[in-house]
């Protein structure tokens, strides 16, 4: 497997995508700066993505019993966990669909607690009006894979 400057170039010219390689919840892939200089990215690993919102799914199921604030900062600190890790540059895209995916679970198993009242989305941003969650942010100014594998790909 080709990874590197002109894997871009190969790729093409093959008629292929360029590779990518998966290490530590990252995916990582070769693309080129606003300056048309080569770079490499990384992003969450799609499998991560969706075993973490099933795992939300699944905590959200057997305690949604449990009052909303005890719910709330168990979630918040599942989202501060989340940003603190995969919170890099260049992947706000994938924390922000963990956030929507985490309201989206939220709202369903909330919206099950009851067989008479319905809960929607009005009810619900009432809801995080009182119990807010942290929006998505970067907590890693620093490209992380320069400081992973150092001069590896420069």
């Amino acid at each position: 497997m080709s990874f590197g400057r002109f894997e871009r170039e190969t790729s093409r010219r093959q008629g292929r995508k360029p590779n990518t390689f998966d290490f530590l919840g990252f995916t990582f892939y070769t693309t080129e700066d606003r300056k048309g200089r080569f770079t490499v990215k990384s992003k969450t690993m799609s499998k991560r993505l969706s075993r973490s919102l099933s795992e939300v799914a699944d905590w959200c199921r057997k305690f949604r019993h449990k009052p909303l604030h005890s719910q709330w900062r168990h979630l918040t600190a599942v989202l501060q966990g989340h940003h603190q890790y995969y919170g890099i540059r260049a992947n706000f895209h994938a924390i922000q669909q963990f956030h929507r995916g985490l309201l989206r679970l939220w709202k369903k198993w909330l919206g099950r607690r009851s067989q008479k009242a319905y809960l929607n989305w009005q009810k619900f941003l009432n809801i995080q009006k009182k119990y807010p969650l942290p929006k998505p942010w970067i907590t890693h100014r620093k490209p992380v894979q320069l400081e992973l594998f150092g001069a590896l790909f420069t």
